[in-house]
This record gives structure tokens, C-alpha cells and sequence, in this order.
């Protein structure tokens, strides 16, 4: 969040009940979260060149249950360098005590859920980039420190994630973006060298394929694409020629009633990802066969090809694979088709 941003934060009693994010900088301003109803709400505005860079708050019992009853909100000013505290808001904030602290860094956290509400019968452990739900997914990140997250089924909006946190020495010891390298190392997942020397960027595709008889659906294959996350086989250690593109792919294809956007939204959302779940390496080279395992499969729920099909493009890729359909039995042919159909495109 930005200057321009307005969040409205929204209690409800003793309890936080949620907030909203406007996006004021727009032409038509948008709100995302719980809508502001309740006569406590509360509004905070960021000024120019203003980040929340950390969240922290209480949370305890309540007649609801376990709510979190107080939330503050961490600010930086990057223009004058003034640090200030936000907060706190719900029902601390008209003297409350009492209930267990807890305090996260924003720094791709606060971002990741923050076009949302609170899930606040949620404790902390769970208030994480890739826990809560209905969060905003990360879908990559790049070395200048820009983050690209879902805002909603049709539209994606950027944002410049500035750090705050860690010291001019080294890693910040509760940084939650600090990551071990194979050597064991830290380092963290914006620091420009590191990002840099893998192109991060993870891409995802969606493609709608029609069918050619009326009586069967149509198609949706799902491509993910992430860079620099194979896993090398063991097996293949110690082969020279076993490099594989360094490239993680993962496919998902689902029967599809449109084209629409909503409608493939629809069928990748609700789709059953375990109904048929494979994995696959490469084995190093094309002609040699690739070696893959099941990772799931829904009793009497489906096929049992995507442990093979995964193989088959694993060695055409020469890169970690995972395949997950969810379509019928009679389908599944045609769905392999469909994801080849989809890599050639983008060849």
C-alpha cells in the first residue's frame, strides 16, 4: 500500500472485525474487504512515499471466540524516513487489555492478503503469505523488489514492496523472507543479486480449448512456470549430461463450459488439483524415459494417466513436471493433446 490507498478498518465490539483496502489513485476507485457498516470504523490514509512495512496486534478471547481485538499498523516514510505506529484499532483501542501478542512483518506479508479482510477467527500462525485464504497469491517477484499479486479474478495490479526491516549488516533475525541457499546460507527473496541471477519471474497461463463434439466439454489447461526449481534426481547426480532446463512446469487441465474468463476461473478455482496427481523428472537426454510417482489420486475419482503423461512431457522438457487432471476417463487423451497444444504456442 501506497499513498492513495485509504485502509478502513472496521471493529465490531471487542473484536476486529475486518478491513478494506480503496485504491484511491485510480480513475474509478475500487474497495476490496469488508465493507465499512459498522459505526466504529475507523480510516487510515497513507501519505506520499508511505509503506506499512509491519502489523501487530493483540488477539484473545471474545463472545465470538478467538478474535484478534487489536491491530496496529508499522508505517515508513521513505521521503523523510520517519518511522510512526498506527493503531491500534478495534477494541484495544477504547482501553482493552489483556490477550496474547503477535507482530508479522508486511514485507510480502501485509500485501498478500491486503485487498481482503481479516480472517479473524484465524490466530496469528495462520495470519502467513501462503495460509490464509481468501489471500492475494504471489505470483512472482523480481529483483528490483516489485511483487505481482492476484487482486481479484480479472485483474492483477503491481506493487513496490519496500524493506525496512533488515539491517545495513546483514539479515534481520524474524525477517519472514529470509530464505537458506543450498549452502545453508541466508538470503533473502528481494535481494536484487540473487533474484537477478535467476530471472525470477513465475508465469502462469491459462488456455481455453473447444470441443469439436457438443457432447463433451470443453478444456481448460493451466500452465505454471517456475524458474530455477528443479530438483535434481539422485539417481542422475553424477551424470554429466542429466542437466535438466532448470524449469518447473506444472499443468492443470479441467473440463470448461466457455471461454469466458469467469468460467475458466470457475473450473482452475474449483477444481479438484488431487483427483489425478502426478510428478515426473527428467532422466537426462530426450531419448532416455523419464521416471515419475503419484502424488494423489481420488478413489474412483478419475483416471490414472498422469503419472505417465507427466513422464511423456517431462522428457520433452527436459524439466520437473507435474501434472493434476480433472476431467473423465474418456477425456484424458484429449487433455494431453490440449497441454501440447498449449506448450507449442508459446514455443
Amino acid at each position: 500500500m501506497t499513498a492513495g490507498h485509504t485502509l478502513v478498518i472496521r471493529a465490531c465490539g471487542d473484536a476486529l472485525d475486518g478491513f478494506a483496502v480503496t485504491y484511491t489513485g485510480i480513475k474509478d476507485p475500487v474497495v476490496h474487504g469488508t465493507k465499512p457498516v459498522e459505526k466504529d470504523t475507523r480510516w487510515l490514509s497513507l501519505e506520499d512515499d508511505e509503506t506499512i512495512v509491519a502489523i501487530s496486534g493483540r488477539y484473545g478471547a471474545t463472545v465470538w471466540g478467538d478474535r484478534i481485538i487489536a491491530l496496529s499498523f508499522t508505517t515508513f516514510n521513505e521521503s523523510t524516513g520517519e518511522m510512526k505506529v498506527e493503531g491500534p484499532y478495534g477494541g484495544a483501542g477504547s482501553g482493552r487489555s489483556g490477550g496474547k501478542a503477535f507482530r508479522v512483518s508486511a514485507n510480502g506479508i501485509f500485501v498478500a492478503f491486503g485487498g481482503y479482510a481479516i480472517n479473524t477467527d484465524k490466530s496469528p500462525a495462520c495470519i502467513r503469505r501462503h495460509e490464509l485464504a481468501p489471500g492475494l497469491p504471489l505470483t512472482y517477484i523480481t529483483g528490483a523488489g516489485d511483487a505481482q499479486l492476484e487482486t481479484g479474478p480479472l485483474a492483477r495490479q503491481q506493487w513496490a514492496i519496500t524493506c525496512t526491516e533488515c539491517p545495513s549488516s546483514g539479515l534481520a533475525n524474524n525477517c519472514t523472507l529470509s530464505k537458506a541457499n543450498d549452502e545453508g546460507g541466508p538470503y533473502c527473496l528481494f535481494n536484487a543479486s540473487t533474484m537477478s541471477s535467476s530471472a525470477a519471474s513465475t508465469t502462469v497461463r491459462r488456455k481455453y480449448f473447444p470441443p469439436a463434439d457438443p457432447s463433451v466439454p470443453g478444456i481448460v489447461v493451466q500452465t505454471t512456470v517456475l524458474p530455477g526449481n528443479t530438483v535434481s534426481s539422485t539417481s542422475n547426480s553424477s551424470n554429466p549430461h542429466s542437466s535438466a532446463s532448470g524449469k518447473t512446469y506444472m499443468f492443470f487441465a479441467a473440463a470448461c463450459m466457455g471461454a469466458e474468463e469467469e468460467e475458466m476461473e470457475r473450473a482452475v478455482e474449483g477444481g479438484r488439483v488431487a483427483r489425478d496427481w502426478g510428478c515426473a523428472m527428467p532422466a537426462g537426454g530426450a531419448t532416455r524415459e523419464s521416471t515419475g510417482t503419484a502424488l494423489f489420486r481420488s478413489p474412483g475419482g478419475g483416471s490414472d494417466a498422469a503419472v505417465g503423461m507427466a513422464c511423456r512431457l517431462a522428457t520433452r522438457l527436459q524439466s520437473q513436471v507435474f501434472v493434476a487432471l480433472d476431467v473423465e476417463s474418456r477425456l484424458v487423451v484429449l487433455a494431453e493433446k490440449r497441454i501440447v497444444a498449449s506448450l507449442k504456442e508459446e514455443e
